[in-house]
Parts: C-alpha cells; structure tokens; sequence
C-alpha cells in the first residue's frame, strides 16, 4: 500500500484487516498443528506395526518430514500471532472504538469527495468586478 497516496480510511481499514485476519489465522494454525500431530503418530505407529519395504520406509521418511515442516509452519504463525489474539481480546472494547473511527473517517472523506461551493456574492460573474 503507497501510503503517500492512501487515504486515511484505507490505512485504518488495512489495520483492522489484519487485527480481524490475525484470530482466523491464529485459529487455522491451531487446527494445522493439531492435525500434524496426529499424522505424525499416524506415520510413526505405521512404522512400528507393519513391514515395509526399504522403498515404503524412505516413502514414509519423506512423508514424515513434510508433515513437520508444515507442523513447524503452523507453530510459527501461531506462536507469531498469540501476543495480537491476545491484545484483541483484552482490547475489545478498543475494538469497537476503531470501527467505529473507521465509519467516522469513512463518513468525513464522502464529505469531502462531494464537496462544492455556492458563492456569496457576485465577484466571479460580475464584469465589473474582473478587471
């Protein structure tokens, strides 16, 4: 976003964006690592009871390791967004408040898009008044 250019309500609403985004995305990382435990022991206890291959264990090794690199992923963004879910919240009432500033800025930026002048006096038409 160029903010040079952005108006105030964009920026605004850009923020709330994110603090609105940041709960879903904590939740969805969540459930991923949730799910990435249970694939690991999936994959574990198939190593441990049945016999494979040489090829089916690398298989299973490879498959392993994407399982926890996507579990890594999923801590990370959790771990990252935690302090922001926290702060929202703590903060709900704050919340409320920078709605309800975007809807005032938001409001304030249509009056100054249909802005116009009536004149008061006859200086801009009157030929006399132009010379």
């Amino acid at each position: 976003m160029d903010t040079d250019e952005a108006k105030v309500s964009d920026r605004l609403a850009y923020f709330m964006d994110f603090l609105r985004g940041a709960e879903q995305q904590y939740n969805i990382a969540v459930q991923d690592a949730q799910q990435t435990y249970s694939e690991t022991s999936d994959i574990l206890h198939e190593v441990e009871l049945a016999d494979h291959t040489p090829e089916e264990y690398i298989a299973l090794c490879h498959t392993l390791r994407e399982v926890r690199q996507r579990r890594r992923r999923a801590k990370d963004m959790s771990s990252a967004l935690l302090p922001v879910v926290t702060w929202i919240n703590a903060n709900r009432k704050t919340m409320q408040g920078l709605e309800q500033l975007l809807g005032d800025v938001r409001k304030a930026e249509r009056t100054q898009e249909n802005r116009f002048y009536i004149p008061r006096t006859n200086i801009l038409t009157d030929e006399e008044g132009t010379s």
